[in-house]
């Protein structure tokens, strides 16, 4: 997550038009590049397309700065195409102000898919929710040492 600076912070206050640009890598390594927009937006020389309809639903931060996320979105040959494996991509979220001016704003991993023909909907995490995961799969559920004690077969000096 990035904190706005002020100067872009009242660029949004003033402005009616902001939108969002979505850079997504997906596990297979191809990079689409979306927007909420009704037209094309370009940034950092990459054509944001209006393509699938995406819409942000909800975001939200825990306490342990977690975020979620659930974006919708329809699918679309010349966007999210329907055959694509869409778990386990990254999202990164822009925004936009009149189209020129732009701050990054999330970046998430997908850890979960709903679909049917038509529209979809994925269910995002921060990098530390994925970090999370990640570290749960490695130790035993039944370990009950301290990381880094003398109990613990994890070494934290290496």
């Amino acid at each position: 997550m990035h904190v706005f600076s002020d100067e872009f912070a009242k660029k949004i206050s003033s402005s009616n038009n902001i939108n969002f640009c979505y850079k997504i890598t997906l596990s297979t390594g191809e990079k689409l590049y979306l927007t909420s927009s009704h037209t094309s937006i370009l940034l950092d020389n990459n054509l944001y397309l209006p393509n699938s309809g995406l819409i942000i639903n909800s975001i939200s931060i825990n306490d342990s700065g977690e975020a979620i996320a659930e974006i919708e979105g329809i699918f679309d040959d010349y966007g999210i195409k329907y055959d694509q494996i869409l778990h386990d991509l990254k999202i990164e979220i822009f925004v936009t102000i009149d189209q020129d001016t732009y701050s990054d704003f999330f970046t998430f991993y997908c850890t979960e898919i709903n679909h049917n023909k038509v529209k979809f909907y994925l269910y995002l995490s921060s990098i530390s929710f994925k970090l999370y995961q990640t570290i749960l799969k490695t130790y035993s559920k039944s370990c009950r040492a301290n990381l880094g004690d003398k109990y613990c077969k994890v070494k934290i000096d290496q």
